[in-house]
């Protein structure tokens, strides 16, 4: 067997190549490890990208979990603080609640018109009185508190001082 092997082109594809190129088993040789060297080369770079974008992924949602716990330990901060009833009356007070007996003071700019009721335009709220039910019609029921009325009080206008 011949350690050379003989391929030929036609001339006139090829006008400036030889009519015949040996190639060796040499030559073969080297292609294939170049082909080969390509195919793993082209394989750990399509790893290494691959592996970067998950890295990348991962620090991402590292990020995301690390707020979300903070969210959480936060609300549940909240849930602890809104059980109590120091929070509870102060919510209550920013809606405008007050406690039964206390006195409100409304403080109006001067000019102002108070409303009839006391400086409050509003309604006060009134609860409505239950109607006795026939097996109720003994036992006595409790008597609705008056809700306090709001007291009204006008600044005086400001008086250059000089």
């Amino acid at each position: 067997m011949s350690s050379q092997l003989e391929l030929s082109f036609p001339a006139e594809r090829l006008p400036h190549a030889r009519a015949t190129v040996p190639i060796t088993r040499r030559r073969l040789r080297f292609v294939a490890l170049a082909a080969l060297c390509g195919v793993v080369g082209f394989g750990l770079f399509g790893q290494l990208a691959q592996n970067r974008r998950l890295d990348s992924q991962v620090s991402t949602l590292a990020d995301q979990n690390a707020k979300l716990q903070r969210d959480i330990d936060q609300s549940e901060t909240e849930i602890v603080l809104a059980q109590t009833p120091a929070w509870l009356e102060a919510q209550a007070r920013k809606l405008g609640y007050v406690l039964p007996g206390e006195r409100v003071f409304v403080i109006t700019p001067p000019g102002s018109t108070t409303a009839s009721g006391g400086g409050v335009a509003a309604p006060l709220p009134v609860l409505p009185t239950p109607t006795p039910s026939p097996s109720s019609a003994a036992s006595p029921s409790p008597q609705a508190s008056a809700s306090p009325t709001p007291q009204s009080f006008q600044l005086p206008a400001p008086s250059p001082h000089g």
